[in-house]
């Protein structure tokens, strides 16, 4: 569903199979479309907003969602909450920012014990949560801007949260942030092992951040490693 688009139907649509659904497990694929030339009107924003409080009030039944926002997500950040994901099993998010300036979403999962596929596309601003996290199998991290590289740096402590990981996909977009990236971070990985005892397949774009993260990972069970160029 989109939710930026025709809004007033969608909303009512929303709340009508939202209500239908009761108390079973729901799967979202949900696009957040904000103009990036032309501001909302009060109202446009507000149903919006309503929209999005509807979508997020049922989110202790969420099971599959994914997620995608274009635009200036600021003006509804503060309606979206991942907390409580007792249901959540594949999560993924991505986020089309306006400019290289613009501010990151903040993604701070909360508790989700069944949790299995988490995959984190550009400019989202993920704060890995403590773990462990035994139930995840699948980690997908892509990062662009160069504060994203930031957020890269965490997401390796992450890794180790998650001893059961089988599949990892790591994807810095641009030669030009992972430059960034490994001037900034190698030092801190040098001697720093990142442990993965049961990682099966590592997928990683070619370049400065591939050769850093293999010089310390230490993955036994490894069986497929593919660079991307």
């Amino acid at each position: 569903m989109d939710i930026g688009k025709d809004v007033w139907h969608r909303v009512e649509l929303i709340n009508l199979w939202i209500t239908r659904l009761r108390t079973s497990k729901i799967s979202i694929s949900a696009q957040l479309n904000i103009d990036h030339d032309l501001p909302m009107d009060d109202i446009r924003l507000q149903r919006v907003r309503e929209g999005l409080r509807l979508v997020f009030a049922s989110k202790a039944r969420w099971s599959n969602v994914k997620f995608i926002i274009y635009g200036d997500h600021t003006v509804v950040s503060d309606v979206i909450s991942f907390a409580n994901l007792v249901s959540l099993e594949r999560f993924s998010i991505s986020v089309d920012r306006p400019s290289e300036t613009s501010t990151r979403l903040p993604l701070i999962l909360g508790h989700a014990p069944l949790l299995k596929l988490l995959k984190v596309a550009t400019h989202v601003d993920f704060t890995p949560p403590n773990g462990p996290f035994n139930s995840i199998t699948e980690f997908e991290m892509s990062f662009g801007y160069k504060e994203d590289a930031e957020t890269f740096e965490g997401c390796l402590d992450f890794l180790e949260q998650c001893p059961n990981l089988a599949h990892l996909r790591l994807n810095p977009d641009s030669l030009r942030t992972q430059t960034v990236w490994a001037t900034k971070h190698l030092f801190r990985l040098r001697g720093h092992q990142i442990e993965v005892p049961n990682l099966k397949s590592l997928y990683i774009s070619f370049g400065v951040c591939a050769f850093a993260i293999l010089r310390n990972l230490r993955a036994p069970a490894l069986k497929i490693l593919e660079f991307e160029e």
